[in-house]
């Protein structure tokens, strides 16, 4: 959501002595932490170890954006994301399959037509959206249910792109209940 590589990310947390029990495997690494360093060596707390310096990226992009800049950027995620559920509740063939965890949107296609498996007829939309190259969204599964699970983190994301996500889906959906091979 932050718009940073994975490998800057950060894991705050207020007591250090539970990161440290956590991390305790990085102390028999003896050959890339040395007992003399352990209170500086921050690397100990790393995913990568010895690459200590990728927080410098976020640290620089949290002080051009600042506390602000950031709580924005989030704040427009979450309201994208209940844009999107909006949208999808407002819809007669879409059906959001639970109730929105951040910006997770986890939804499908429905159809009334008889004898339509719901979970083919959604993986086949997803595959569809794939081949012609509009979108890529997660297929997942809520119990035996199959999902489009889209999670609104992409800070260059617009209102638009949802409304076209949303309307793919219905033209695919569409596209299988009435029998129609992909484009």
């Amino acid at each position: 959501m932050m718009g940073v590589p994975l490998i800057c990310s950060a894991f705050l947390i207020k007591t250090p002595s539970v990161l440290r029990r956590l991390c305790d495997h990085t102390n028999v690494a003896h050959y890339l932490f040395h007992s003399d360093s352990e209170l500086d060596d921050l690397g100990r707390y790393s995913l990568q170890c010895a690459r200590r310096n990728d927080a410098l990226k976020l640290w620089l992009d949290w002080r051009a954006r600042g506390d602000a800049g950031w709580a924005k950027m989030v704040d427009t995620r979450m309201d994208d994301a209940a844009y999107l559920q909006d949208n999808i509740e407002a819809h007669p063939s879409l059906e959001m399959m639970s109730s929105r965890m951040w910006t997770n949107v986890c939804f499908r296609y429905t159809s009334s037509a008889k004898g339509l498996d719901l979970n083919e007829l959604n993986t086949e939309i997803r595959n569809r959206m794939i081949q012609e190259g509009s979108f890529m969204v997660s297929r997942s599964n809520i119990g035996d249910d199959v999902i489009l699970r889209m999670v609104v983190v992409n800070q260059n994301l617009n209102r638009e792109t949802l409304d076209r996500l949303l309307e793919r889906v219905v033209h695919h959906g569409e596209e299988v209940v009435r029998g129609l091979p992909p484009a």
